[in-house]
């Protein structure tokens, strides 16, 4: 498997690999190996909002730099539109900013739901969402975490928890092989920016 220059991360298992070189990955037939460029941040559906044109809750993944990395910068974007007219042609759209920095044993991850586009017809006006930490922010020691300086509390991982707000370690994604760090920020208007952070 080829990897491009710069620090990348196999998606299926958490590896970190610098390129460019070529590296040997085992794999099923029915995997299909993924590298991520390092600092990403992946917007997701869940299986209930498969469906939906503006999914709730939005589930942000956040991939780490690896443990070598001191600092570790990155970002990604969401798209959405009514998914039914050209209105997209007029600005009607909405484009949300995903940033995310790690810096020693803190990571902060800013939303901004409303960084470009006009807006579109039926665009949601409050909306929760879920970030996983892969890397960095995992660890079962997580020592606080906060969304907008206001703390939240560690709570129970359960079904039905699409739009909880509180932090929780999930261990039945299969991914990585190990425990990721949820964060549920409950529900929020999206004409506001949203800072989540997580100290460990």
């Amino acid at each position: 498997m080829w990897v491009p220059p710069g620090e990348w991360i196999l998606w299926q298992t958490g590896e970190s690999h610098s390129g460019p070189q070529t590296i040997n990955v085992q794999a099923k037939q029915t995997d299909i190996p993924v590298l991520v460029k390092a600092g990403a941040v992946l917007p997701l559906k869940t299986m209930a909002s498969v469906s939906d044109i503006a999914p709730d809750p939005l589930v942000l993944q956040v991939l780490g730099c690896g443990s070598s990395a001191s600092v570790c910068d990155g970002a990604g974007s969401v798209y959405e539109d009514d998914g039914v007219s050209v209105g997209y042609t007029q600005s009607e759209y909405r484009l949300a900013r995903v940033t995310q920095n790690s810096s020693g044993t803190t990571t902060t991850v800013t939303i901004t739901p409303r960084a470009e586009g006009g807006g579109y017809t039926g665009e949601p006006t409050r909306r929760a969402y879920q970030l996983e930490l892969l890397t960095g922010a995992m660890a079962p020691k997580t020592v606080s975490v906060s969304v907008d300086g206001k703390p939240l509390e560690q709570i129970a991982p359960a079904d039905g928890r699409a739009r909880a707000r509180g932090w929780w370690h999930d261990n039945a994604t299969g991914l990585f092989g190990g425990t990721l760090l949820v964060v549920g920020t409950g529900e929020l208007s999206t004409a506001d920016m949203v800072r989540v952070r997580v100290q460990r």
